[in-house]
């Protein structure tokens, strides 16, 4: 069974090199930066091959990280992009480009659930439990495909611009 979120106890550390709007990385482009995080960067890119956007998202492997963590981390961006979930953010491709390995996924417009909730601006109940019910019914449609996403928070939920749910970093 592939456990999803190579973070926990991956070698992780270097910082990957800062990639600035209009360079290129392979075939993408980067647009603009949109965060970092312990676990790398990631950035809005464009698919030159397919023009459309994407989720560009590079880790932080150190110079000495053992094959056996980049062999990970593509067997589980390789496990993920197999599920097919509208509540679970699609991985498009993953690889190595000049010794920088990255992932790219389905780009998400909106924000995170961390952002959606708001203690003075409380959501309906009816709300709250269409939100939670989707987001554990994608969930759901992971472990029965034998993954166990292993960082559930708020901040790696986002809501699209239809108020949906969408399940990120695996």
């Amino acid at each position: 069974t592939a456990m999803l979120g190579v973070g926990a106890d991956a070698a992780f550390g270097a910082r990957p090199k800062v990639r600035m709007p209009g360079d290129t990385f392979g075939r993408y482009r980067i647009l603009k930066s949109l965060g970092e995080g312990s676990m790398g960067s990631v950035y809005l890119a464009h698919d030159t091959q397919l023009d459309r956007k994407v989720a560009l998202k590079i880790p932080k492997f150190d110079h000495k990280s053992e094959s056996k963590h980049i062999d990970r981390f593509i067997r589980e961006a390789r496990s993920a992009a197999t599920l097919n979930h509208p509540n679970i953010c699609q991985v498009f491709d993953v690889g190595e480009i000049d010794g920088t390995y990255f992932m790219t996924m389905a780009y998400v417009a909106g924000h995170t659930l961390q952002d959606f909730v708001n203690p003075e601006k409380p959501q309906r109940d009816r709300n709250v439990a269409n939100v939670v019910r989707k987001i554990a019914v994608a969930l759901h449609e992971a472990h029965i495909n034998g993954l166990v996403h292993r960082d559930v928070k708020p901040g790696n939920i986002m809501i699209d611009p239809r108020n949906e749910p969408i399940v990120m970093d695996f």
